[in-house]
């Protein structure tokens, strides 16, 4: 049984020797430190990237026109391969299980200028359907998002981004307001934000109704870029090839031809970056524990060292009655000693450490970075420090098992 005075005979023994014991409980607390760091960083970057997946929602999948490069059903290699509004409906009605929303994107090719008052800027004129705002998720910052009215009536009005906002109506709300577009005039409705990594391409945005940038800009009878926002109850990959066959039929293209439409399925995408995080965790771990296990071995080492020194002394205990299990107690708590304080040590510095990134982070560079915050996990250090604890027990079991089997007499004669 442990008492006090077990206690203060291992602090006195570490004193002892503060130099040799501070060098192995500094590796020690480096790995623990260092394990608990590159998690943190890790956990705040896969959020941080997870995060700039916001920009869409979930479960979506982005088609692209391209030219063929193979030969189909007559048709040569070479050809464009864009998209039209009626198979947009087609997809609507036909896969109406698995797709929720559907919007095409037209960038409009003529004068992009945008007149307020005596204010101008340029801008990307963007015509799309009020499905386009239920799966690129802006957040709106002022009035509204264009709805089906603004479609259906083919009405002049506009969704601005911020940067617009400010560049044009210089502090003035803007919502209500009419902007000059190609000699017209369309009001503006809302304005939305613009600021994840997937949304960037459209800081400079003007959002109308696919419907209006037909009729008035006359532009956008081909569509270059389909946006489908699928059910949650729809499995992505299964839905893109569905869409595939469907387009490849009414195109007359060859679905292995890959140069006719690009996709991007962002669940897909999603579910890598998943995936690469995991493995990079594994190994943070795996580098972490090594880190640990050497100095672990350096604690063993000293345990050998120390019973080596300590031998005569412990040939008296026994001498005196000491049992080989208080022997063995007695090596056991000054090693699990060393570790858990320098464990400690660890855990403290690393959590002071992601305290001053974290500030630096959010005071200086304005969370505008992927690693936005970086975590301590509790559970993490609750975990670590276990296994500290436990190899502690490990790294002076042994050295405290030889020092059992001193032969009191030839402990005492020993030099």
């Amino acid at each position: 049984m442990l008492t006090k005075r077990n206690f203060i005979e291992v602090f006195e023994s570490i004193k002892q020797h503060k130099t040799r014991n501070y060098l192995t409980g500094f590796g020690v607390a480096w790995g623990i430190f260092i394990l608990l760091v590159m998690l943190g960083a890790g956990e705040a970057f896969r959020v941080g990237v997870g995060s700039q997946f916001g920009g869409f929602a979930e479960n979506s999948i982005t088609f692209f026109g391209g030219q063929t490069s193979k030969v189909k059903m007559g048709e040569p290699a070479g050809r464009k391969i864009l998209f039209t509004k009626p198979q947009v409906d087609k997809i609507r009605v036909r896969f109406q299980k698995d797709v929720n929303n559907i919007s095409p994107v037209i960038f409009y090719s003529g004068d992009k200028n945008i007149h307020y008052d005596k204010n101008f800027s340029s801008s990307e004129i963007i015509g799309v359907l009020d499905d386009f705002f239920r799966i690129k998720t802006f957040d709106l910052v002022e009035g509204r998002i264009l709805n089906a009215l603004d479609i259906h009536e083919k009405r002049k009005v506009t969704v601005i981004t911020e940067t617009i906002r400010d560049e044009v109506f210089d502090g003035i709300n803007p919502v209500g307001k009419y902007i000059n577009l190609t000699g017209d005039w369309y009001q503006v409705v809302g304005v939305v934000k613009s600021d994840s990594m997937l949304n960037q391409g459209y800081q400079r945005s003007v959002f109308m109704p696919y419907d209006t940038m037909v009729k008035y800009l006359h532009e956008g009878e081909e569509i270059w870029c389909l946006l489908v926002g699928l059910s949650d109850t729809a499995n992505a990959l299964d839905t893109e090839k569905v869409l595939l066959n469907f387009f490849s039929k009414e195109l007359r293209f060859d679905t292995n031809d890959r140069k006719s439409v690009s996709i991007m399925n962002l669940n897909q995408q999603r579910k890598s970056f998943d995936g690469l995080f995991s493995a990079i965790k594994i190994i943070v771990w795996f580098f972490g524990i090594c880190i640990l296990v050497t100095a672990m071995i350096g604690v063993s080492n000293i345990m050998l060292v120390i019973v080596k020194e300590r031998t005569k002394e412990i040939g008296i205990r026994k001498a005196l009655g000491a049992k080989s299990k208080d022997i063995l107690n007695l090596v056991v708590l000054e090693s699990i000693s060393i570790t858990v304080i320098a464990g400690l040590i660890g855990i403290i510095t690393s959590f002071g450490m992601l305290a001053i990134i974290n500030f630096v982070i959010g005071n200086i560079y304005n969370n505008q970075d992927l690693v936005k915050q970086l975590s301590f996990n509790p559970y993490t250090a609750v975990v670590t420090f276990i296994i500290l604890v436990l190899s502690g027990t490990i790294a002076g079991y042994f050295p405290a098992l030889k020092a059992t089997k001193v032969s009191p007499v030839n402990a005492i004669r020993y030099e």
